[in-house]
Parts: C-alpha cells; structure tokens; sequence
C-alpha cells in the first residue's frame, strides 16, 4: 500500500535523523541496478548507498538545493545481491530538517536516435527509484515518497506543491503516479493545476522503474 502523502510543516516531533554508518554501493549493487533497473553507474553510487549493519540500501532524500534531508532505508528489491540481516519494515523513512519530504532528482542528457536529449518537463513519482531512473535517462523528477491524500476539501501538503511549482517554474509538469493510482493523479491536477503553467497525467500500466527506459518517450 502507498505511504499517504501529509504535510510537513509543523512536525518537529517527527524528526528522526539516521544515525547508523552509510556505505558506497559494492560493485555487485551497481550491476544490479543498471542490468535490473537500467540505472547508470553514476546515478546509482550517487543515489543509493548501503547500510551494511542492517543489509538495506539506504536512498538520501534530496532538497531542490540538492542538500540531504533525510534517508530512506529500504529492504532490498526482488533478486538484489543483498541479504537482510534484521527483522525491519519494508522502508524506514528519516528526516533531520523540517522541508517538505519529497526528493528531487536532475535528468543527465540522454540519447535519442543519435542525439543529445533533455525533457523540458518535471515528472511527479511516488517513489524514489522511479525518480531515479527517470534522472538516468534524461527527466527531471520529484519522488513524492507517497501519494496525496484524498479529502474532501482537497489534498493536504501545500507546502509540497509550492516548492514543485518552484522547481518546475515555467516548464510543463506530469504526474506519473503508480498505475493504481491514476484516479488520485487526476484529483491532484485538478486541485492543485492552477499552481503549475502546464499539467497533465501519464497513463501507466506499469509502475515506471519497471517500465523499459525506450519506451519513457512515448508514456511521458
């Protein structure tokens, strides 16, 4: 089930840095997730390190300013060459600032048909490894660690959506929510659309880190 996604202004008491050693990833990782995920070397040793004490791999939650506000640590995804070595949830989620808990990723320049490409857009995913494989092959992108909450009244985390507005500036915005989540994704454009120059949904079938990165140009 998808962490709802709540508001962080005001939540001192939920501070919790991660205090346990964080690692490089060893060369069997970035195999990994470049034959699994198709995540470059560069990208994956930036963005994901390892907690070896526990056998998780830990991902930093990054600020528009690229600074850490956190970390996310995650027991290792089907067939990773990583053994858990304690009994913990699925993801553990840590954070020593008070900024809103999304993480933003910057896409390299990707190749298209021999040349050098670059989305113009940002893309909003729920989780990181999604972002991060988005930033490998050109998008910009936020891991939205969740998903809105549905209300009434709308969706709580206006703090959020204005510091998205703020990265996206005048460039065009998809939500790529999950593929369970397509009607929360229309919702969230019609709510908060009037904060964005330009907003649409992607209509996925598949969650995007298991979606081939060919095919991200014809989905986005």
């Amino acid at each position: 089930m998808s962490q709802k996604w709540e508001p962080t202004a005001g939540k001192r008491s939920e501070l919790r840095p991660f205090t346990g050693a964080l690692h490089l990833l060893d060369a069997c990782d970035v195999s990994y997730f470049q034959e699994r995920y198709e995540i470059s070397p560069e990208f994956a040793v930036g963005c994901i390190k390892v907690n070896r004490e526990s056998g998780r791999y830990a991902l930093p939650i990054f600020g528009p300013d690229a600074i850490v506000r956190g970390h996310v640590l995650r027991r290792p995804w089907a067939e990773a060459p990583r053994q858990l070595l304690c009994d913990v949830p699925k993801a553990d989620t840590y954070k020593h600032t008070q900024e809103p808990l999304q993480s933003h990723y910057w896409g390299a320049e990707g190749e298209d048909r021999g040349r050098s490409w670059h989305s113009d857009a940002l893309v909003l995913v729920e989780d990181q490894l999604s972002a991060i494989k988005l930033a490998a092959h050109g998008y910009d992108s936020v891991a939205l660690l969740g998903v809105p909450e549905v209300r009434y009244s709308g969706y709580s985390g206006s703090d959020r959506v204005m510091e998205i507005a703020r990265r996206a500036k005048d460039g065009p915005v998809i939500i790529a929510l999950d593929s369970d989540m397509t009607e929360v994704s229309f919702l969230f454009a019609r709510k908060w659309g009037h904060a964005f120059s330009s907003i649409r949904v992607a209509m996925l079938t598949r969650d995007l880190k298991d979606t081939p990165a060919r095919e991200f140009r014809e989905i986005l």
